[in-house]
């Protein structure tokens, strides 16, 4: 998952967009580390929490230019962030209750998320709005 080309899913052209991508890999890789390697429950909290205001930084620039283009399926796209908000949370609580086998399974749900939701759901939103400056009505 880190060559040049396994990463090209999180490059749609639009820089600031492609940017938080990166980060979102590098704050994921770090909980994974910090799982694997068992940090003490503040450091890897931390990160966690990093993750959740990143996330939802990037939701609400990603909701904004779905609402300025009209995107079709904006309603089910935040439903998706909706889901992910509330699994970081739940993640979060594995944590504070250290939760072995829960924390797992929720690094391996952000992972799958991640692998799912933006060469899937994110790649929808992007085409959309290439596709509408290329054909303006």
């Amino acid at each position: 998952m880190n060559s040049n080309s396994d990463l090209d899913f999180l490059h749609f052209g639009i820089k600031s967009i492609d940017a938080q991508h990166q980060k979102f890999l590098l704050l994921l890789n770090e909980l994974r580390m910090y799982n694997r390697n068992g940090e003490d429950n503040e450091t890897v909290g931390a990160v966690i929490d990093e993750l959740k205001a990143y996330t939802q930084y990037h939701f609400e620039i990603e909701k904004r230019i779905m609402t300025r283009s009209g995107f079709y399926e904006l309603e089910e796209h935040l439903k998706q962030h909706d889901l992910f908000i509330q699994k970081i949370d739940e993640f979060k609580l594995a944590y504070k209750y250290q939760s072995a086998a829960l924390s797992e399974q929720m690094l391996t749900f952000l992972q799958k998320w991640f692998l799912v939701h933006i060469p899937e759901w994110d790649q929808r939103y992007v085409d959309f709005i290439k596709n509408k400056k290329k054909n303006p009505i």
